[in-house]
């Protein structure tokens, strides 16, 4: 349940508001938000999932997260890491009570190292460089059973001095990069069959350990405190 953040009472109410304070603001915020726009969404276009707004940057936050129980995906711009964070995405689901989808990330591919650009991307020196990073990043998300999937920052892009689309300023394609993407593309299904059996023996090795069931996260707005088993595999 998502309260409304309490003020502090006194004259020095503005200079003794904690952290905690500003964390239940968002959470707040969050939850007026997505709850108002998701029974928009659902009322008028009720078959297609509700997808959040993107998190990103500073909000990148448990307590948005918390507040995020309204949308059925969580999707995030996740920048300035190499691979995945496991315990990080799990952070995530679990605060939201939900799944999540990575809504933006690259890697831009320049002509020097002399050259200083903008972007939040990483920053490397040819397109298969790009298509090995983006392997890297991708079966990191494939082996996290919250991650529903992934969408690169983006088809075209590019200017003088970076690549940074699927495809130059004349829609021609990078096929350096576009080759090892289709690689693991092709071998998506399989990969999520690997993964959730190695999930699952992990799993059964921690029960076997604590004499305790595995259990998922649960939305807040299932309606119930009870842990419930644990997926044994993701939807497709």
């Amino acid at each position: 349940m998502v309260t409304k953040p309490r003020r502090h009472g006194g004259n020095d109410a503005e200079q003794t508001r904690t952290q905690a304070d500003q964390d239940a603001f968002l959470e707040y915020v969050a939850h007026r938000y997505y709850s108002i726009v998701g029974a928009a969404i659902r009322k008028h276009d009720p078959n297609h999932l509700f997808m959040g707004s993107r998190v990103h940057g500073a909000c990148i936050r448990p307590a948005t997260f918390r507040g995020s129980s309204a949308v059925d995906v969580v999707s995030v711009n996740y920048y300035h890491r190499w691979t995945p964070e496991p315990d990080r995405l799990s952070a995530w689901a679990e605060a939201a009570g939900r799944p999540f989808l990575i809504s933006e990330w690259y890697a831009m591919a320049l002509p020097g190292a002399e050259k200083s650009v903008r972007g939040a991307g990483f920053r490397v020196k040819s397109a298969s460089d790009r298509g090995l990073f983006y392997q890297n990043f991708t079966l990191g998300l494939l082996s996290h059973p919250d991650c529903v999937g992934w969408h690169w920052f983006k088809y075209s892009g590019d200017d003088e001095h970076k690549a940074i689309g699927l495809v130059d300023r004349s829609y021609r394609p990078h096929d350096g990069m576009l080759e090892l993407m289709g690689e693991l593309n092709r071998q998506v299904y399989p990969l999520i069959d690997f993964f959730d059996g190695a999930n699952r023996a992990i799993r059964r090795a921690e029960q076997a350990g604590t004499g305790q069931p595995a259990t998922r996260h649960e939305s807040k707005s299932e309606g119930s405190d009870k842990p419930q088993p644990a997926s044994e595999g993701r939807s497709r």
